[in-house]
């Protein structure tokens, strides 16, 4: 079912009850509302509707790393650098943090294996962090990107070691975006990431 019709069915089951005269319990409509988004097959709306309870947790920052820090609302983290194990052909990035049950992770990540149309939150961060260390043209250009469909974005409503399609992530978030030159560079980095992976996966 797509997402008009979600959206019909939620708002179909509000007329009804205003035609029996019955008082509309909001609370119970908006919950409503948001689990059907939930549970739709838009990566965004999964994302932008979760029913995650937000935590409110001091994220830990270190120093010395190629990307420190996470999403206030979830809780989540994520840290990393290169591992002694990196080189040029084949560049690892360590990764570690906090996922969404609150517990500690710890991974080695080779970046050239990350296929951002199968891959997780910190896998992708890895991706994008490798080229902004190395960089890249498209994913250093000045400009905004949609926070929507930000990266770090996606751990509002995704486990940050879930599997998951970013460049259909991306382009939905893009779309949604008010700010078309914002809207834009998304869509052109999630094409960058694409490319990067097909350039370098091992066949």
């Amino acid at each position: 079912m797509n997402n008009v019709a979600f959206n019909s069915c939620a708002r179909l089951n509000y007329l009804q009850n205003t035609r029996q005269n019955k008082t509309p319990n909001t609370t119970q409509y908006a919950a409503q509302y948001a689990t059907q988004y939930a549970e739709s097959q838009s990566l965004i709306n999964r994302s932008v509707y979760s029913n995650n309870t937000p935590v409110r947790r001091i994220a830990h920052v270190y120093g010395g790393c190629l990307f420190s820090g996470g999403n206030g609302r979830s809780g989540q983290e994520i840290h990393m650098k290169y591992d002694e194990s990196s080189t040029e052909e084949d560049p690892v990035i360590r990764a570690w943090g906090i996922d969404s049950k609150g517990n500690e992770y710890e991974q080695l990540i080779h970046v050239n294996e990350v296929d951002p149309q199968n891959a997780t939150p910190v896998e992708m961060k890895a991706l994008e962090e490798h080229l902004f260390a190395t960089k890249d043209e498209v994913i250093t250009s000045t400009g905004k990107r949609s926070l929507i469909a930000s990266i770090l974005g996606s751990l509002s409503g995704f486990d940050v070691n879930e599997k998951l399609n970013f460049v259909q992530y991306m382009n939905e978030g893009a779309a949604i975006t008010m700010d078309k030159s914002s809207a834009i560079r998304s869509q052109l980095d999630a094409e960058r990431y694409l490319l990067y992976y097909r350039q370098h996966k091992k066949e």
